[in-house]
């Protein structure tokens, strides 16, 4: 979960973040100090980025980068502009996109709603990928829903398994 340029400048996307103004050593070193922290990581995606994650240079370093650790990209798809996947293909980095935000409305209402709307993207689909945060109402909403849903014939995989 990389922090990276949002659109907003008044926005802090959080310490460490990747922006457009860091020159390539820059990047890479702070993706040298990132990845450490993360035993057992096996792909990356972004926390806000919509402005980094639309600018090709900066996608393509990161994608190299990727590709040299055989990591994969999760878009969070924090903008419709993003071009994560085009430069993952180019650069034949696996890459998966988030079709669902869980937990944009913390009400458990609505994340009970997403979560339905995961379920029906996922039968259309055959599969679906979903992003929520750690709230107290995600896990609550979670906790009831994963049974049922495994009841109903959804299987939960791995991130990993989803990548193309």
């Amino acid at each position: 979960h990389m922090p990276m340029e949002p659109l907003d400048p008044a926005i802090e996307p959080g310490p460490g973040a990747l922006n457009l103004a860091m020159s390539l050593n820059e990047v890479l070193n702070q993706l040298g100090i990132a990845f450490p922290q993360i035993r057992g990581a096996v792909g990356l995606n972004n926390h806000m980025g919509s402005r980094y994650t639309q600018d090709e240079a900066a996608m393509a370093i990161l994608m190299g980068e990727l590709k040299a650790r055989n990591m994969f990209f999760l878009d969070s798809r924090t903008t419709p502009h993003t071009k994560a996947e085009s430069i993952a293909i180019k650069r034949k980095v696996k890459t998966v996109s988030r079709d669902i935000f869980l937990d944009n409305n913390r009400s458990k209402t609505a994340i009970r709603d997403q979560f339905f709307l995961l379920e029906k993207l996922a039968a259309q689909k055959g599969t679906a990928v979903a992003i929520g945060h750690p709230y107290e109402e995600t896990f609550s909403v979670l906790e009831d829903w994963i049974p049922d849903a495994v009841m109903r014939g959804y299987t939960l995989v791995q991130i990993s398994t989803a990548v193309k």
